[in-house]
């Protein structure tokens, strides 16, 4: 059961960022076991339920939802083998991420966020939502100021040279040239440090619903949506947790 982040947990990021090698992570795998993995472990499976009754087919188990702390150097100019932050990322199990609309939790040296978003370039879904945004301004205006009213604030790449009709108020053009978005509420260290986070995170997540159904009701089909998220998977999420794989 999830009690809390500790102070060790923030103690032990800001350190990676002064010490990013392997010498160190090794000598100090236990303290991050123990204030960071584990934690991050627990708290997961404690927001599984809260996350299953937003959307049934979400992946949950922690192997497949608390990223790795070793970063991926091979397209990487930054050479630093470690990430100092790590998150937690709910998506739908059997599809590929990029084609998910995610719910996440990360965490670093001196804050915390939670939120929901979809990344990349997907014009098709960004121009799903554009369509939305034309024809049924009213609508899209409550639906899309709905997040900012439960403290998310929204972020994200967007085309630079893309000319917006006439007429949209000024919440409508925050959305419109989005190329991807981020819907992102903050944490203070202080705010972190409780058992109750799960139950903000997870009250959270549910008032980030109707933003969350509405985006996939305007995602365009693909030819993968009929083999992704098949029912072994989907089971497998509800029901059984995958053993972590080690962080090296």
């Amino acid at each position: 059961m999830f009690t809390g982040f500790e102070r060790g947990t923030f103690e032990f990021f800001m350190a990676l960022g002064f010490n990013n090698n392997r010498e160190f992570f090794h000598a100090n795998h236990s303290w991050y076991e123990r204030s960071v993995r584990d934690p991050l472990r627990e708290l997961c499976m404690d927001l599984a339920p809260a996350v299953l009754k937003l959307d049934g087919d979400m992946e949950v188990r922690p192997a497949r939802v608390i990223s790795h702390i070793n970063r991926d150097l091979r397209y990487s100019r930054d050479k630093s083998p470690y990430r100092d932050y790590m998150w937690l990322g709910f998506h739908r199990a059997g599809w590929d991420k990029r084609d998910c609309f995610h719910l996440y939790f990360d965490i670093g040296a001196d804050c915390a966020h939670v939120g929901a978003g979809m990344y990349g370039d997907d014009r098709a879904w960004t121009d799903a939502l554009r369509r939305f945004i034309c024809e049924r301004p009213s609508e899209a205006r409550g639906l899309l100021a709905g997040s900012a009213a439960h403290g998310f604030e929204l972020s994200g790449g967007v085309y630079r040279r893309m000319t917006p009709p006439k007429g949209l108020d000024a919440e409508l053009l925050t959305w419109y040239p989005r190329k991807s978005i981020c819907l992102e509420h903050t944490y203070a260290p202080g705010e972190l440090m409780s058992a109750s986070l799960a139950d903000d995170i997870a009250a959270r997540f549910e008032s980030l619903k109707p933003i969350y159904d509405f985006m996939y009701r305007i995602r365009p089909e693909r030819e993968q949506d009929a083999s992704a998220g098949d029912a072994f998977d989907r089971i497998a999420a509800r029901s059984a947790y995958a053993p972590d794989t080690p962080d090296d």
